[in-house]
């Protein structure tokens, strides 16, 4: 499903599986839209895409800036969602896959049994500005990801996003793939990522070379990164129980579950 250049938009309870490319995908000029409560499994591509990643002809490693502002995704709601078992056939795809989104919130979604990452906010590997801000992933239930591929993550970040925040997310059962060079990293914030807290995270059974969060300094902005209380198991890190409990699809959601 495409949809462009629309507002208050709802897809609410709806079942996106056995398909043969992307879920879902607000592609450009979707603002104050929602995308709430539904199932995406076994798809060969990405479940839900938000926001353009580049102009036609337009180099990758740059900001996306365009002229006109009403190409900007923005104020959009994810949320509830249930994503598994997608990649099925371009192992490179996406749980939730953001590009140059503005005020865009991530949350309560559960995510699993993916090749790749579970969820990728920014696009650009640059410390310039973008129309990227205000972002938020919280209280998600990411476990299960990374299974086929590397240099990726449970949740994956680029370029500089001012006022962002990753927190109160549960991520858990992050395996090395026998098919990767190295094992998977939890909370990655690629070249350029900058303006972002990341907090309160709890996260549990990993098998990871890397610390919780890895950071490539290769490009760096002038807003740093606040690394606050986050929590790789029982390490006596102040990281509240509660984020588990909290975490992922909430109650009147849960029986999403079964529809799998």
């Amino acid at each position: 499903m495409y949809v462009t250049a629309a507002r208050n938009i709802d897809f609410e309870r709806n079942t996106f599986q056995n398909l043969g490319a992307t879920g879902l995908d607000f592609h450009s000029g979707v603002c104050d839209s929602r995308i709430v409560g539904n199932v995406f499994a076994d798809i060969a591509g990405n479940g839900v895409v938000l926001a353009q990643f580049k102009e036609n002809g337009q180099e990758s490693h740059g900001p996306f800036v365009p002229e006109d502002q009403r190409e900007i995704c923005a104020n959009n709601l994810i949320a509830n969602n249930l994503v598994t078992r997608i990649a099925a056939d371009y192992f490179g795809s996406i749980g939730i896959c953001c590009g140059f989104a503005r005020s865009v919130r991530i949350e309560h979604n559960e995510i699993f049994d993916c090749p790749y990452s579970g969820i990728s906010l920014g696009w650009g590997w640059t410390s310039l500005a973008s129309p990227m801000e205000n972002n938020a992933i919280r209280h998600n239930h990411i476990h299960g990801v990374m299974r086929v591929t590397t240099d990726g993550a449970a949740v994956y970040c680029l370029s500089r996003q001012p006022a962002t925040v990753i927190e109160e997310n549960y991520i858990h059962d992050l395996k090395k793939s026998p098919h990767a060079r190295w094992a998977p990293v939890v909370i990655y914030l690629d070249e350029g990522s900058g303006g972002m807290t990341i907090r309160n995270n709890l996260v549990e059974d990993v098998e990871t070379g890397d610390k919780l969060v890895h950071e490539n300094k290769l490009i760096r902005t002038q807003e740093e990164i606040d690394l606050l209380p986050n929590t790789i198991g029982d390490n006596g890190s102040s990281v509240s129980p509660d984020v588990k409990a909290k975490a992922g699809l909430e109650p009147e959601f849960r029986d999403l579950l079964k529809a799998i």
